[in-house]
C-alpha cells in the first residue's frame, strides 16, 4: 500500500464522519443528538454535534489537502512524474472552482479557525419512523471575509450546494488521481 493511498484512505474516513451527519434516517442516536443539541448549546463536554461536525470537516480537509503532497513526495523519483502531475493533475486541480474552495477552507481551518456551517435541518415523523436530513453549509461571512475564497469562480453557485456535497464530489476527483497515480508510477 502506498503512502499516498493511505493518506487518501484517511481523507475518505474523515469523510464517511461527515456523511454520518447528513441522513439522520431512523439513527435514534443522531436524531436525539441532533434535536438535543437545536435546543441546547453543548453536552457535559462541551461539545455538541455541531462543533463535533466541525471539527470532522477541519480534519478532513487537512488529510483531503495533503494527499497530493504525499503524492509528489512519494512519487518525486520516478520517472515520468513530474512530467505528468505537472501538465495533468495540477492544471486540473487548479481549474476546478470546487478544489480551490477546499484548499482555502483548509488554510483557513488551520490558519485561522474552524469553518463556520450554519445546518438546514429536516425531521419528519411518520408511524414511530423518524427520518430527516441535516445539510450543512458555508457561512456567507467565511466567504465574505476571505479574498481568496471570494475570488473562486462560480463562488455564489457553489457554495449553495451542501459542505459535504462539495467534499464527496472533490473526492471522487482525487480517487480518480490517485487511481491514475498508482497506475503510471507505482512499482
Amino acid at each position: 500500500m502506498s503512502y499516498t493511498w493511505e493518506r487518501f484512505q484517511e481523507a475518505e474516513f474523515f469523510l464517511r464522519r461527515i456523511a454520518e451527519f447528513q441522513t439522520i434516517e431512523n439513527n435514534e442516536n443522531l436524531i436525539t443528538r441532533v434535536l438535543t443539541d437545536l435546543l441546547s448549546e453543548s453536552d457535559e463536554n462541551g461539545e455538541n454535534i455541531f462543533s463535533l461536525f466541525r471539527y470532522y470537516l477541519s480534519a478532513f480537509l487537512s488529510a483531503y489537502r495533503s494527499v497530493t503532497w504525499v503524492m509528489k513526495h512519494e512519487f518525486a523519483d520516478v520517472e515520468g512524474f513530474d512530467t505528468w502531475y505537472n501538465k495533468e493533475v495540477r492544471p486540473r486541480l487548479v481549474a476546478d472552482s470546487k478544489q480551490k474552495l477546499l484548499v482555502e477552507l483548509r488554510n483557513t481551518s488551520l490558519k485561522e479557525a474552524l469553518i463556520a456551517t450554519p445546518s438546514e435541518t429536516n425531521v419528519k415523523t411518520a408511524e414511530s419512523q423518524i427520518s430527516g436530513s441535516v445539510k450543512w453549509f458555508i457561512e456567507t461571512d467565511v466567504i465574505k471575509s476571505n479574498n481568496k475564497i471570494a475570488k473562486i469562480p462560480n463562488i455564489n453557485e457553489i457554495v449553495e450546494v451542501d459542505i459535504a456535497t462539495i467534499c464527496q464530489q472533490c473526492m471522487n476527483e482525487m480517487r480518480e488521481i490517485v487511481f491514475d497515480c498508482g497506475e503510471r508510477f507505482s512499482k
